[in-house]
Order: C-alpha cells, then structure tokens, then sequence
C-alpha cells in the first residue's frame, strides 16, 4: 500500500507517563507506550509509519487533562488513548476528606474530553480503566484505594458505552495485578506505579486494541 502516517497520542496520567521509569539508571524505553511504539515498528515494512506524543503527566486528574488539551490539539493526532483515573479516585487531607475528582465531575470531564477531542478532528479515541493495585490502603472515605479504583473504572466503561468508544478494560486485562507484587514499584508502600515487568504486561495487554483502531484508520 503507499506509505502512510498515523500520529497516536498518549493521554494520562502518571501511569501513561511511566512514572519511575524517568530515574537515574531506568530505561524510559521499558514504560508501555514505548514498548507500544517499538512493536508498531513491524507495520513500516507495509508502509505505515507511526509517530507517537506521551502526553502523561504525573499526579492529573480529567480536570487537568481537560485543561491541557490543547498539547494534544497541536500534536494533530488521529488515535489517542485516554487513561485518566488514579488521581480522580483519590482523596487528599488537602479536599477536606473529598476526592480529588467526584464521580459525577468526573463523568462529564471523561465525556468532555472525548466530545472535544472527535471536535478537533481525532478519528479514533480509546480509554482505559486503571489496574488494582496489591495493597488495601485505606481512604479517608473509609473504603480501600481498590474500591474506589473499583468504582470510577466503571464510570469509565459507561463513558465508553455511551460515546461509542473503544474500551481497553485494563481492571480486566491485569486481573492478577492485585496479587502480583512484581508488576509494581514499592515506592515506600505506594505500590501504585509498575516496574519494567507491570509495563510489558500492560503493553502487551493495550497494543491489540491499538492495532485494530490503526487497522480502521488506514482502512
């Protein structure tokens, strides 16, 4: 086929950043999207180049991903993958014992980002839901960082069912996560951020679904 680009951005948070894998001695080409990027090699051959933006950001919400959209705009993508979450669901001393997100703010920032995103010409969107971690932590709501996880991934999957978008349910895809202590960095007892081996695992569990919005892009 004649050689066409596709440009794929990688919209997030510190998980889609690849948290812990920017220290001294680490590889940032062991954080997923990299990995992602390095199996999409194999399409040159065929006449498809792609070029990829990480636009994680450690510690942001849907509320600054909404506010950074115009990274994203520039970049002039036609697949962005959407993993926000982990920070919404958290609750902070700082909020007076309230997520950093509520549920229903929540929903409409997910909502917004798509509708704006399809506006400025995207032609395909894909969201995540986020991994459990292998901790119960507690949260100033009385309930485990797990159960909260737990209940904004399903506002994710109804976002996605409402807008039409391609789901990568990655709650499903890393059910063992919760049991699997090497898929994580210790970071004094976070275990919120994955080591080399959590990022391969996520990698391998994201790329199908990236290959098929690409397959659908270049027709």
């Amino acid at each position: 086929m004649p050689s066409k680009v596709v440009r794929i951005c990688y919209f997030g948070d510190s998980i889609t950043y690849g948290l812990g894998h920017d220290q001294k001695g680490v590889d940032m080409t062991r954080r997923w999207t990299a990995l992602v990027d390095e199996a999409l090699k194999k399409y040159e051959s065929g006449g498809l180049f792609v070029y990829s933006l990480n636009l994680g950001e450690n510690g942001n919400t849907t509320r600054n991903g909404l506010e950074r959209l115009p990274e994203a705009y520039a970049f002039k993508p036609d697949l962005v993958t959407v993993q926000f979450g982990m920070n919404d669901c958290n609750y902070w001393f700082s909020d007076g014992g309230l997520p950093r997100v509520n549920p229903v703010s929540f929903k409409f920032n997910l909502k917004e980002l798509i509708e704006k995103l399809f506006a400025a010409k995207v032609q395909k969107v894909l969201l995540s839901t986020n991994h459990l971690i292998p901790v119960e932590k507690m949260m100033l709501n009385n309930k485990s960082y797990n159960e909260n996880n737990r209940f904004y991934n399903q506002i994710i999957r109804e976002i996605a069912k409402d807008t039409g978008v391609t789901l990568c349910d990655m709650e499903s895809l890393l059910a063992d996560s919760i049991n699997n202590r090497a898929l994580f960095l210790d970071e004094n007892g976070r275990w919120l951020h994955l080591s080399s081996l959590g990022n391969q695992r996520y990698a391998e569990a994201i790329l199908p679904f990236i290959e098929k919005e690409l397959m659908e892009i270049v027709g």
